[in-house]
């Protein structure tokens, strides 16, 4: 997976052939799914299985930072080599906006400065022989999602990585062959003295407002040399919600960002509401139809249903992962309103209908059971309307996965703590584990 993506790192064309490949991918799980499927959603036979070898170390630089301001580093000081034919620069990076990422300049014109610009990524270099070459990719990169960025440098040919697929790559023309990195490199913007553009024809951006999760030069870590008083840690507020309890927070910015740990039974999850407490979208846990319920177990275990109110619009219907933490975005750009589920952009509004839900939203309401959690929302702010809650902690224990019901037995959460067990035909109990039929 790539940003929840589905990404192929590694095919072969044949059983007999054996291949290599080597992405580097900073994550915190991996799940290998075969796809060699039937019409029963169950795993084909195979004359031959295939061997994956995975090779995996801890990130130097596991917690996201943000930095209030631009710093420069010195590339001596850290040992990276002033002058080499092979180079690489690797960023991680979340933003919602344009910025400067990564300047380099030496005195005598060799530069590597990495900028987003409109969404996309653009490098600039010239390896001193005044011939500068531009790298340009990705679309909507300051979309609040992690992405990494990777600049390779071999020689006489540079590619360019982003999300670990190689996307862009060019020649190097010219009789030099040498990046030299002899000059301070500016992180995250330029020094505001910094005054005399010594390159022609480029419109760069003034600074960098998001977060970094890694920047290594040459495997020489970047960001542990950035001064502490510049380091924010972005904090994560928490909130429990009980039964009959929903929590009102009232509209400021755009993005609206947070994560969810519910019990999956039916009932509003999130509600924004005009300055008539009317509904401009809703968000539902839906019950599952028990045709679904009886199939395979790939299916996951609720839906949700989206719907906007417009006259004539049917609410949409989603599937949903197994019980545990996922993310939701909401979005406005121009006349699109997008929906974002587990990085995935699953519902979106255009047009007038997209203004018209921006212009009105005043209230996010959250009503369903469960723990909220967001870095850029301060859920302790919210105004409450009942009065079964806690703050900073999520004391939700899901006693349904896995079902503790047996003989076929279906578990319903009742609450937080407690659950009970609907049983099939021939069997009761709490557990479902007696069998009436011998009684």
């Amino acid at each position: 997976m790539s940003n929840g993506e589905k990404h192929v790192i590694y095919s072969s064309n044949s059983a007999h052939n054996l291949e290599w490949s080597q992405p580097e991918i900073l994550v915190n799980i991996i799940h290998l799914i075969s796809i060699n499927l039937n019409k029963n959603k169950t795993i084909q036979q195979q004359q031959h299985s295939p061997i994956i070898f995975v090779n995996a170390c801890k990130a130097q630089n596991s917690k996201p930072i943000s930095i209030s301001n631009p710093f420069a580093v010195n590339p001596m000081l850290l040992g990276i080599s002033s002058a080499a034919y092979e180079n690489e620069l690797i960023i991680n990076f979340k933003t919602f906006e344009n910025g400067l990422l990564f300047y380099s300049m030496a005195s005598h014109g060799d530069h590597l400065i990495v900028q987003l610009s409109f969404g996309r990524l653009e490098i600039y270099f010239d390896f001193g022989a005044n011939q500068r070459n531009l790298l340009i990719a990705g679309l909507a990169l300051n979309d609040g999602e992690w992405h990494e960025m990777r600049w390779l440098h071999h020689f006489d040919s540079v590619e360019l990585f982003v999300d670990s697929i190689l996307i862009n790559t060019t020649e190097i023309g010219g009789l030099y062959r040498k990046l030299d990195l002899n000059s301070e490199i500016e992180i995250g913007g330029r020094n505001e003295d910094f005054v005399v553009e010594k390159i022609n024809g480029l419109n760069l951006e003034a600074g960098f407002h998001g977060c970094f999760a890694r920047i290594m030069l040459n495997n020489v870590d970047l960001l542990s040399s950035a001064p502490v008083e510049l380091k924010e840690y972005p904090s994560t507020t928490t909130f429990f919600s009980g039964l009959s309890t929903s929590l009102q927070i009232p509209y400021t910015f755009l993005p609206f960002s947070l994560d969810f740990y519910i019990i999956p039974n039916s009932g509003p999850l999130l509600t924004i509401l005009d300055n008539e407490n009317s509904s401009l979208l809703q968000i539902k846990i839906e019950e599952k139809a028990e045709e679904i319920e009886q199939e395979e177990e790939f299916l996951p275990n609720y839906l949700i249903s989206i719907n906007t109110g417009f006259d004539g619009d049917k609410p949409k219907i989603f599937s949903i992962g197994p019980p545990g933490w996922h993310s939701l975005v909401l979005k406005l750009r121009a006349d699109s309103l997008d929906l974002v589920l587990n990085s995935k952009t699953i519902f979106w509004v255009q047009g007038n209908q997209a203004r018209q839900i921006g212009a009105g939203m005043q209230t996010f309401l959250l009503s369903a059971s469960g723990c909220y959690r967001s870095t850029t929302i301060d859920l302790n702010q919210g105004i409450l309307i009942g009065n079964e809650y806690k703050r900073d902690e999520c004391s939700l224990i899901q006693k349904c996965s896995p079902n503790p019901c047996m003989n076929g037995g279906k578990c319903i959460q009742n609450n937080f703590y407690t659950f009970n067990c609907k049983c099939s035909n021939n069997y009761s109990g709490r557990f479902c584990q007696i069998c009436l039929v011998l009684l």
